[in-house]
């Protein structure tokens, strides 16, 4: 995250969040999680990178889901299935 940082490299920061997300998505530690997620969804979505957007609403959906918020799960579902 530092180094896309410093080489202000937005894919490389949307992919280092959603690395993060994974790593504590998979540790079940899921609102960490969602706040990597997140962040790697606003960078995403302001900087208009179509396919990143599309893979961290994947990401999102499967959060959503581990936390039983079905509603918001199927919500980026949807959202992320629309850009396909």
């Amino acid at each position: 995250i530092t180094l896309n940082k410093q080489l202000q490299s937005d894919d490389g920061l949307v992919i280092s969040y959603r690395g993060m997300a994974a790593y504590h998505f998979f540790r079940k530690e899921f609102e960490t999680a969602k706040n990597f997620a997140l962040q790697s969804y606003t960078i995403a979505d302001t900087n208009h990178l179509v396919t990143e957007k599309q893979q961290t609403m994947q990401t999102l959906s499967r959060i959503y889901f581990a936390l039983h918020d079905m509603e918001t799960g199927y919500k980026y579902l949807r959202a992320a299935d629309a850009l396909a």
